[in-house]
């Protein structure tokens, strides 16, 4: 009995799981039928006697451990997925994308269909499709080919997306510009714009002659008439000199500054208020002073020159020639000392500290001992007697003079009484002349020489060089006797590298204006204007006016390059003064004289030599 309750449990459990519900075959079979079968009554199956059904296939048994979806084996399934794109694969859902006709986008599995390229570029509905951008723009492409919109301003212009109104004022200066603003305004009181042109527009209504405000005028008066107030007029002006002529003039203006006009004529009024003596503005005077008197701010007064030859005479002028240039002293004269005197202008002080060398003017500040002694004993330098230490680069070669031909010990020993710059500069000057080939050219051959020396001129100033200003050389080389190179040599040798660069600049200055092959004078005088400049720089000094006269009057007269070198002693301004004044005695002294120059300074020239005492 209880075998059949189990074996019928198993059966129910199975048809359960199998079909969830009672087959359609037995779905109308009453209880009570199916409950006995054959004659055996229910208490025969609860006393384990009733005969159990028969089966007619074998039990089975669901499948699904490990499984999400999918047959479990028996018919029946696992499970669902949940996802639209999930798929039942070997009892696993999984989800498989799906991009079909899709560009971009969600592909259903967390993934995406593309990637749209561009900054515009957006996914629509799988698609890759273009962003308009027309954000704050009102004009102008969208970047789709689109647009964000068309000005509708005739003179708009779409600039950075935004309609601009650009003004029309090409050939206008007034009226409108289109924009709401003006081309420009019209300045003339006469003006009118007219097709965006300032146009004068003449005013003459009721005037028959003069301006009519545009540049024209409103009609001609005939020859003699004047227009006056819009009118033709006839001056009347017989008979007059001064006074108004009827028509808006003058007659003439009267000339004297105590003229007064009546009647259409010019009268002087004298004036001698306050004054004894003197003019009365009118061509008269005002008094008489005695014999010997002068006028003097309108008072007589005595000239007093007691004790004195010059100066102040007391009485507005000067005793002596009464030169007030030189007060009363002739030309180059001053006047000073007590008692006053004139006195010639003192010669300047060329030399100052110097005791050797060159005075500039031709002349020397004194000899050195060296000229008479040993290159070794004594020297000139800083213009200065000195006893040396060591020997200077020139030195050096002066030395060589002293030895004996083929002795080199001897010029050795030249070499090293150098001090160490004298010696660095021998050996640069030295080395480059080898360089250069000097040493192998022919003897006695100068242009091979030339030639040679020519890219060793630094190295030359450098060790050959003196102490004398660019002024003191040209005086030395214009003093040298033509074609005598021993003189010329020893003015460069004796200046400054500061003044042999200078006159470098002068003489490249003459050579690139052609000088020196130049066929006629007028042709050089032409190269020497053109380099005026260069030479002044090289030619000038500290001396004022007076020193520079002064030490003219000291040369002889017959030594012209005293006086020249008087003159380039003297600043650039004293020069050019003295030029002017030589230019005003010319126009007066024919011959030039000395008697005449001293007079014309003093007199017709007065103003111009005047002007050099003030510089």
């Amino acid at each position: 009995m209880l075998r059949s309750i189990a074996v019928l449990g198993a059966l129910v459990a199975w048809l359960v799981s199998s079909c969830g519900q009672s087959s359609s075959n037995s779905a109308d079979v009453p209880l009570a039928e199916a409950d006995a079968p054959g004659d055996a009554s229910v208490d025969d199956a609860a006393s384990g006697e009733v005969p159990q059904p028969e089966l007619t296939g074998e039990l089975c048994v669901p499948e699904c451990d490990g499984l999400e979806c999918g047959d479990d084996g028996c018919g029946g399934s696992c499970g669902t997925c949940p996802g639209a794109f999930d798929q039942c694969l070997g009892g696993q859902c999984v989800c498989v994308p799906d991009c079909t006709g899709k560009a971009c986008g969600d592909d259903g599995c967390g993934g995406t269909c593309g990637e749209c390229i561009g900054d515009q570029m957006g996914c629509v509905e799988g698609a890759c499709v273009c962003q308009p951008a027309c954000e704050g723009k009102s004009c102008g492409p969208d970047g789709c080919n689109g647009t964000c919109g068309t000005c509708e301003g005739a003179q708009d212009e779409c600039i950075e997306g935004v309609c601009v109104c650009q003004p029309a004022c090409e050939g206008k200066n007034c009226g409108e510009d289109g924009c709401g603003d003006v081309c420009g305004t019209c300045a003339g009181s006469q003006d009118e714009c007219i097709d965006g042109v300032c146009t004068c527009i003449p005013a003459c209504d009721g005037l028959l002659c003069g301006d009519d405000g545009c540049g024209g005028v409103c009609g001609e008066c005939a020859v003699g008439d004047v227009c006056y107030v819009g009118a033709c007029c006839t001056p009347k002006c017989q008979g007059k000199e001064c006074g108004d002529d009827g028509c808006g003039s003058v007659c003439g203006v009267c000339p004297g500054a105590q003229d007064v006009c009546q009647q259409g004529t010019c009268v002087c009024i004298p004036d001698c208020a306050g004054k004894l003596c003197g003019s009365d503005g009118c061509d008269g005077k005002c008094g008489d002073c005695l014999a010997g008197d002068v006028c003097f701010d309108g008072t007589c007064c005595t000239p007093d020159c007691t004790g004195q030859v010059c100066g102040d005479n007391q009485c507005g002028g000067f005793c002596g020639n009464g030169a007030q240039v030189t007060q009363g002293c002739p030309a180059f004269n001053d006047c000073v000392g007590d008692p006053l005197l004139c006195e010639l202008y003192g010669k300047p002080d060329l030399c100052g500290t110097k005791e050797c060398g060159a005075d500039g003017i031709g002349g020397v500040c004194g000899l050195c001992p060296c000229l008479d002694c040993p290159a070794s004993a004594t020297k000139c330098e800083g213009f200065k007697c000195i006893t040396p230490v060591a020997l200077e680069c020139w030195e050096i070669f002066d030395c060589f003079g002293t030895c004996p031909a083929g002795d080199k010990s001897c010029l050795s020993a030249c070499v090293d009484q150098g001090d160490a710059l004298a010696q660095e500069q021998y050996d640069a000057f030295v080395n480059c002349l080898t360089a250069t080939g000097f040493y192998a050219c022919p003897a006695g051959d100068k242009a091979c020489q030339d030639k040679a020396i020519a890219p060793c001129m630094i190295q030359y100033y450098d060790c050959f060089h003196g102490d004398e200003s660019c002024s003191n050389l040209y005086v030395c080389l214009i003093g040298c006797p033509g074609g005598d190179s021993n003189c010329t040599n020893d003015c460069f040798t004796n200046s400054t590298i500061e003044a042999l660069n200078t006159w470098d600049f002068y003489i490249s200055c003459l050579d690139s204006n052609g000088y020196y092959t130049c066929p006629d004078a007028a042709c050089k005088n032409a190269a020497l204007d053109a380099c005026k400049g260069e030479l002044t720089a090289c030619t000038n000094g500290p001396l004022d006016c007076y020193e520079v006269f002064g030490c003219i009057q000291s040369c002889e007269w017959w030594d012209e390059v005293c006086r020249i070198g008087c003159r380039l002693h003297g600043t650039v301004a004293v020069q050019a003064s003295i030029d002017e004044i030589g230019a005003c005695v010319e126009q007066y002294c024919v011959p030039a004289t000395a008697v005449c120059e001293a007079e014309v300074l003093v007199k017709e020239c007065a103003a111009v030599y005047a002007e050099c005492l003030a510089l």
